[in-house]
């Protein structure tokens, strides 16, 4: 069989491979076939030279794609923050250490997680099961939107609630969805500060109503003190007086000595001033240990270092804070007390105690600001109420200074404040809305009028259906330890 080549060149010389060529066609033939093969030699060199180089070409490519993977797995897995990437069909593709650790899992069995996991994971939580609701690949799917959830709670394998920040994106490829990229941020660390700012911010209240509690208390001691002072005085006499009637019985006489001891040791405790003064100094005493009793009782219960949410009698909660609190209102306000039928609230009273704290407190101040302008006493109302929708409302008002409309909206702002250094840090009112819209699930508002006053409204569920968010201590840091 003869190469294609070759006969190709025979037709192109107008020959044969039957009929052998004359002198000159063949040497014709062999400069035409030296020609093509030397071609044919060179496309062979470049084409292997042209292998040689993308075959390094693509080796040096595929380190270097392998290189940047390595980095890319040392970046992600370096982050404090959970990443989960999910492929097409939603299965977790890629996964960091942090992810394994909030979800109580381990590495090699997070990967065999999918949307469906997640899921359950988040079940428990409104907020974060929405992360995954409805969500689908491809060109319209759920998944094609963006989702976040700025806190909620969720359950790990080992059983754990883990507070955390989430969100959802989409991958996207020609148009289409092509699978997602799921973060979770633990939030146990700020969860702890929060406790920690908490108790601060409650030390830090009773350090500064100290002075007031302590006067609260030294006014019911002096007169407890006064009227013991004059118990002690009046007692002798008494006790002489019982005696000298005991031995003049024993005697069973009816002398005229006897009768003059009698007169003497009557006379000498003083019958008419004891009788008119030994009572009410017993009944003043006893309403000033009552007093006492109060305030320490009420200090005691505010300093609760707190417990899980429970049944709580909200009008006791207003008293014990108000009591706290009496030394910063004392000589400048009234406290007004218009209290209704309540049922129990299930609630984390000791924190909802420390934000009332902080609305009397705040109200106080108010007062004391208008009458740098405007003298006059203050009052501070303190209200309750059932509206009848399965909540609570308590209003705590004023008729203090009131609020700038150009501030009310960073009135809740941590850290702002209008007041002077060392009296005020910015943290009463904005930890008063964090308790009771944050902890609650309730509504903390306002209103105000400039130079009248201002009224502060917490609206707070009553049902089980709406316990707090914490489901443990929240005032106990070990409980977001890792």
């Amino acid at each position: 069989m003869i190469h294609p080549v070759l006969l190709r060149q025979f037709r192109r010389l107008g020959a044969t491979p039957d009929e052998p060529p004359d002198p000159a066609t063949w040497a014709r033939l062999v400069d035409l076939l030296s020609t093509t093969y030397t071609g044919h030699d060179q496309a062979h060199y470049l084409l292997e030279r042209s292998l040689a180089l993308s075959s390094n070409e693509m080796s040096e490519l595929h380190h270097r794609l392998r290189r940047d993977r390595e980095r890319l797995e040392a970046v992600i897995h370096s982050l404090d923050r959970g990443l989960i990437v999910l492929d097409p069909d939603l299965a977790v593709e890629l996964a960091n250490p942090e992810a394994a650790r909030i979800l109580g899992t381990t590495m090699p069995e997070l990967h065999t997680w999918d949307v469906a996991d997640l899921r359950l994971a988040t079940r428990k939580d409104a907020g974060l099961a929405a992360l995954f609701d409805d969500v689908g690949t491809g060109p319209a799917g759920a998944a094609g939107r963006r989702r976040s959830c700025e806190e909620g709670w969720l359950t790990a394998r080992d059983d754990r609630q883990v507070p955390v920040a989430g969100s959802f994106m989409p991958i996207r490829d020609d148009g289409r969805v092509r699978g997602a990229v799921v973060v979770l941020r633990d939030l146990s660390a700020r969860r702890r500060l929060e406790v920690e700012l908490r108790a601060a911010q409650k030390l830090e209240a009773v350090g500064r109503l100290a002075a007031g509690v302590a006067h609260e208390l030294n006014t019911p001691i002096q007169f407890v003190g006064d009227n013991l002072r004059f118990i002690q005085d009046s007692v002798p006499d008494l006790l002489n007086m019982v005696r000298v009637c005991g031995e003049v019985v024993a005697a069973e006489t009816d002398d005229a000595p006897g009768r003059h001891r009698l007169v003497t040791a009557l006379e000498d405790c003083d019958p008419d001033f004891v009788t008119e003064e030994l009572r009410p100094a017993l009944a003043q005493s006893l309403e000033g240990i009552e007093r006492v009793a109060s305030i320490v009782m009420a200090m005691k219960s505010f300093s609760h270092p707190g417990a899980s949410a429970a049944p709580a009698d909200l009008n006791a909660a207003l008293h014990d804070s108000v009591t706290v609190a009496r030394g910063e209102f004392r000589h400048i306000a009234e406290v007004e007390f218009r209290l209704g039928e309540l049922p129990t609230v299930v609630c984390l009273v000791h924190e909802l105690k420390q934000a009332f704290l902080n609305l009397v407190v705040n109200a106080a101040h108010a007062i004391a600001d208008r009458q740098a302008d405007r003298p006059g006493h203050g009052l501070i109302t303190v209200s309750t109420s059932c509206p009848g929708d399965g909540t609570v409302l308590v209003e705590i008002g004023d008729n203090g200074c009131g609020i700038p409309p150009e501030l009310a909206e960073r009135v809740f702002e941590p850290f702002f404040t209008t007041k002077d250094v060392g009296r005020g840090t910015g943290q009463g009112l904005a930890l008063a809305r964090s308790v009771i819209t944050d902890a609650h699930h309730g509504r903390l508002s306002f209103d105000s009028e400039p130079g009248r006053g201002t009224t502060f409204r917490a609206v707070l569920p009553v049902g089980t259906e709406e316990k707090p968010s914490r489901s443990a201590n929240p005032t106990d840091p070990a409980q977001y330890a890792h």
